[in-house]
């Protein structure tokens, strides 16, 4: 494996409009510089959380982005894109969401770092909609088409095939949507890296090719631990193709039972540029659905 120098870059973007949902112009990217971020990915009621620091920016430059998160009361389409990947330009989407709360952290002086904290869904939790109303059986596969468009996701179904009984579903789309997955017991996972929002039976997982782990090539870092309930714990060299509700495949552990297809339930990144024995990994909670280890 080759040593390459690892980059992180930020785009941030201040929306217009009554929720900032307009788009607008006021951007800025900072990139080439010394950054961590960690990335969490736990699945729902709970969204995405980036939480960022980024080191020797302006005084004008901190002032400037701290303002998105100065009132809390008032939710705005502000919003951080991050992109990860190393020098030689193969960069890659890692996090893209709006942003909470961002402010300049002069408490290690002269070392000082503009932090942030990102969610992700935070404008499609929060704006209001209509109430959705479908009489009648209706698939609700169909019900999560309707609510995607309504919140701009692409809908992908991952073999979901279950009616619902002339559901009502008030609050946001977002909120409508977490209703619509319980009334019909699957999964739903909002993908906003993507744009994809996916619905899952709850023994399945999200189509696609399962990124290999294999520690003979350095993917698979360390050994896999036993986290109980059925589930195993993995760190991995980061993979942006690593997806949530997604599989990934263990080959040639020494841990003989890690070895297989694992479905990811929790995941992380570790991220950091411009820092000596900075961090590039991912951490990763998986088990087998019933269906698979029963196999």
């Amino acid at each position: 494996m080759s040593f390459v120098q690892r980059s992180l870059s930020f785009q941030f973007q201040l929306g217009t409009g009554s929720f900032g949902d307009s788009g607008g112009s006021n951007s800025t990217t900072i990139s080439n510089v010394r950054a961590s971020v960690r990335i969490e990915k736990n699945g729902v009621p709970a969204m995405n959380r980036a939480s960022i620091r980024i080191w020797g920016l302006t005084a004008s430059k901190m002032n400037q982005l701290s303002r998105i998160g100065l009132v809390p009361t008032v939710i705005r389409n502000n919003t951080v894109t991050i992109t990860a990947g190393d020098s030689n330009g193969n960069m890659s989407l890692a996090f893209a969401g709006g942003i909470q709360d961002a402010w300049p952290d002069a408490s290690n002086a002269p070392e000082v770092s503009l932090n942030v904290v990102a969610f992700t869904g935070m404008l499609g939790q929060m704006k209001p909609i209509a109430p959705s109303a479908y009489p009648g059986s209706t698939d609700v596969a169909d019900i999560m088409q309707d609510l995607a468009g309504k919140m701009g996701y692409t809908l992908e179904n991952n073999g979901v095939k279950v009616q619902l009984s002339s559901p009502y579903l008030p609050g946001t789309a977002r909120m409508q949507a977490l209703a619509a997955a319980e009334a019909a017991d699957i999964y739903v996972v909002f993908d906003d890296d993507n744009g994809v929002m996916s619905i899952l039976p709850k023994n399945g997982a999200r189509k696609g090719t399962a990124p290999v782990l294999d520690p003979t090539n350095g993917t698979l870092i360390g050994y896999p631990s036993y986290r109980g309930q059925g589930q195993i714990g993995l760190q991995c060299l980061y993979n942006p193709s690593i997806r949530f509700m997604g599989n990934v495949a263990v080959q040639n552990s020494v841990i003989g039972g890690a070895n297989g297809t694992w479905r990811v339930t929790n995941l992380a990144h570790n991220l950091e540029s411009q820092i000596p024995d900075g961090a590039w990994f991912s951490e990763i909670i998986g088990n087998k659905p019933l269906a698979q280890a029963n196999a």
